[in-house]
């Protein structure tokens, strides 16, 4: 069957393939989808406050069309892999180039006998880079034309503060997740896609089946652990079980490297798929407790948000009235005010106020995340790219 390629592009980034994050997996699935992208990992994170990023073909593969890719192996250390290549050995590319390995689709028909990787590279139409770290890797080993590369500007990931843009090229074309760095830009062509796309394209709003009495609450996190608010959490825990001891309340955690509370019960990072799963079967609120030490996007928690888990979230930046979310205040905490949050808490032991508020929260991020306003809007914004470039 003939492969029809809409634009040629190449996507980097710094873990693929990795199960965890969705608004990471939905955009690199949709790329793929889409646009039968090749994917470029230059320098890969294997581990990040204390969790182990690992390699994780089989879990994406069937998902993801892994086997309709051979994989360039770059970097020896990863030779490991070339048991996933069917047709060529991957291991004869090591050394070409200073990166780890590239997803090149089978359709492009590698040959090691006649391959020149400046020639694949120019092929591309558009470079798209997932962080500013992946577009400053990528250009400090290659040549390509700024004004056909394209930044997925996420807060973190090498965006710092407004002196990370000095270093972005006047020709890149940027998406951008979050207004306080929109803002900034003076130059660049740019879209506005606040949040980012955590629906696959024809995926819908799905129905909550946790129906116990006992309520659920989640901190999760996989960042820095004062960064992420897990003390501020131990001591809503411990206040909350002090003012309301008889109340059928459990409080747990996802990810975090060591609890050292013995009222929380503790669960290992999981992949994206079983997490979502989690959240919808177990979880009823989820407590995002950024502090603001680090740049972070808002709002965290979306992914509890989409199976049906009210989410009670700093916003430290003011990013739901600048980005025009306008999620109702109840959800918006803040992290100096333990005293309110025990109180909204204990308001959720009402299942109907629960009920209430989950679906009214649920209905208000598919609205601003849904598939169309995210990733639809990127894959518009690089075809009217496109058009100017003919």
């Amino acid at each position: 069957m003939k492969i029809i390629i809409k634009m040629n592009i190449l996507l980097t980034d710094i873990l693929f393939p990795n199960k965890y994050a969705k608004w990471r997996l939905v955009e690199i699935k949709s790329f793929i989808d889409e646009y039968k992208c090749d994917i470029l990992v230059v320098n890969k994170i294997t581990n990040y406050a204390g969790i182990k990023y690992d390699f994780d073909y089989e879990i994406l593969k069937e998902k993801f069309s892994l086997e309709e890719y051979d994989i360039l192996i770059f970097n020896k250390n990863y030779n490991f892999v070339n048991k996933y290549n069917s047709r060529l050995d991957g291991t004869q590319f090591n050394n070409i180039i200073n990166a780890d390995y590239m997803f090149c689709h089978k359709s492009k028909n590698i040959d090691i006998s006649i391959f020149n990787l400046t020639q694949l590279i120019n092929a591309y139409d558009f470079i798209y880079h997932i962080f500013l770290i992946s577009y400053q890797k990528f250009n400090h080993h290659f040549k390509y034309p700024h004004n056909k590369q394209i930044i997925h500007l996420y807060p973190g990931g090498g965006y710092l503060s407004p002196a990370s843009l000095n270093n972005i090229h006047k020709d890149v074309n940027l998406v951008i997740t979050q207004q306080f760095i929109s803002k900034q830009i003076k130059h660049n062509k740019f879209i506005n896609v606040y949040g980012g796309g955590f629906y696959n394209k024809d995926e819908n709003i799905k129905i909550k089946n946790k129906k116990t009495d006992e309520l659920c609450v989640c901190f999760t996190s996989m960042g820095c652990p004062i960064a992420k608010g897990l003390y501020i959490y131990y001591s809503i825990v411990e206040q909350y079980n002090i003012k309301y001891p008889n109340n059928n309340v459990k409080f747990i955690s996802i990810g975090i490297n060591k609890n050292t509370n013995k009222n929380i019960v503790s669960y290992k990072p999981m992949p994206q798929d079983e997490l979502s799963n989690f959240y919808n079967n177990n979880v009823d609120i989820v407590i995002s407790l950024d502090t603001g030490v680090q740049i972070n996007g808002f709002p965290l928690g979306v992914e509890a948000i989409m199976e049906g888990c009210v989410v009670l979230t700093t916003d430290k930046h003011n990013q739901n009235v600048l980005n025009e979310f306008n999620l109702d205040p109840f959800y918006i905490i803040d992290v100096d005010n333990i005293d309110d949050i025990i109180i909204r808490i204990n308001s959720l032991t009402d299942k109907n106020i629960l009920l209430e508020k989950s679906n009214i929260l649920q209905n208000r991020i598919y609205e601003l995340f849904n598939y169309d306003n995210t990733i639809l809007k990127t894959f518009n914004f690089i075809k009217s790219l496109n058009e100017n470039n003919l």
